[in-house]
């Protein structure tokens, strides 16, 4: 079963495995929504390129961002944590590992897990096709500079 949700801002279609979640942020943006300022890095429907892939801002409220993100082959994010914010993240397509503290471990399509702030994370690709997860950001601070990278093999601090 798929679930078509329609904003002025973008159409889903996903699995009905991760409908729950969106019908959760669509009632939660319903409930508080209200005129936020975005920096560039958060444009709605905008795709950012990384050297690991990309990245999609599909939802943005005052405490609650939104994000498609693909990895490619052989891919992965920097070793990180945030300081101002939690993060939920489902798989979508394919195979992904995914760290969090000292657990490191395959996930499979539909599967999430729960990032606590300040948690050491990595999502990771070791497969031969993209993986694809969806990420809901909460917390009260969401930019871009809430990163503190602790390893990462494209150099970047």
């Amino acid at each position: 079963m798929v679930l078509a949700l329609s904003t002025k801002n973008a159409l889903f279609a996903y699995l009905n495995l991760i409908n729950i979640y969106l019908i959760m942020i669509f009632k939660l943006n319903y409930l508080t929504r209200r005129k936020v300022e975005m920096s560039e890095i958060n444009q709605l429907g905008k795709v950012y390129e990384r050297p690991w892939g990309t990245y999609q801002t599909i939802n943005f409220t005052d405490k609650s961002q939104t994000k498609i993100i693909t990895v490619k082959p052989q891919g992965q994010l920097s070793l990180q944590k945030h300081f101002k914010r939690a993060e939920h993240w489902v798989v979508v397509t394919g195979r992904p590992t995914i760290t969090v503290d000292d657990n490191v471990r395959e996930y499979n399509v539909g599967e999430h897990i729960f990032i606590p702030k300040e948690a050491v994370h990595r999502l990771e690709n070791f497969t031969d096709s993209d993986i694809q997860i969806i990420e809901v950001q909460v917390g009260d601070y969401l930019g871009e500079d809430d990163i503190v990278r602790l390893e990462d093999i494209y150099k970047r601090s």
